[in-house]
């Protein structure tokens, strides 16, 4: 089987088709990959501000609630610490 010239001049002009398809599929893939690197890590360190940013926020509300609770009983107790030999209890027993 011979070849005729206008073939084999097609088949090496193709020939650095495919090699340049092949770059060129090979740098897409390696973008591809690039970005979802990106997107992950961006994906992380969201996901771990906002762990850090709502633990902030909650631990001011845990400390916030137990000093409102630590001064309502407090208050109570001073209260009822003033209201002590204020009243005079009387009971009888029948």
């Amino acid at each position: 089987m011979s070849m005729k010239s206008v073939d084999l001049q097609t088949t090496v002009a193709r020939s650095t088709e495919v090699g340049r398809d092949l770059r060129v599929q090979t740098e897409q893939n390696q973008q591809q990959a690039q970005d979802l690197a990106l997107k992950v890590s961006r994906q992380s360190q969201h996901a771990s501000e906002t762990v850090r940013a709502t633990t902030r926020v909650e631990g001011n509300r845990v400390e916030s609630k137990n000093r409102r609770r630590g001064k309502g009983r407090s208050g109570s107790r001073k209260k009822k610490a003033r209201e002590r030999g204020t009243f005079l209890d009387v009971t009888c027993d029948s």
